[in-house]
């Protein structure tokens, strides 16, 4: 039996992983020497984290599913709304222009 990777995905191996962890690593520190931090959210969310903006069409688009607690999840399609998500418990500032998100507070 053969195994593909799914359609529309990749594989990244030895040196090409190289290359890009040297460019993020690059990105990272001119990033981190204006303040900016990084966050990370769960690659899946609650899916009425995203009707609730875009409305019920918008769950024919993504990849959700129901958890063995029958809660509704869905794979996270973007990062906007799981920050703006997580801006309602801490405090940080978005750059609307680069949309890098920023800890710093303006003075």
């Amino acid at each position: 039996m053969e195994f593909t990777r799914p359609r529309g995905t990749r594989d990244f191996l030895f040196e090409e992983m190289r290359e890009r962890k040297q460019a993020e690593s690059t990105l990272r520190k001119v990033f981190e020497s204006y303040g900016y931090q990084e966050i990370k959210t769960p690659l899946f969310e609650e899916l009425k984290l995203f009707t609730t903006k875009s409305g019920e069409e918008i769950v024919n688009q993504l990849y959700n599913f129901k958890d063995k607690s029958d809660r509704e999840l869905t794979l996270r399609p973007e990062i906007t709304a799981p920050v703006a998500r997580r801006s309602n418990r801490i405090m940080f500032r978005c750059n609307p222009i680069t949309g890098n998100h920023n800890s710093r507070r303006k003075h």
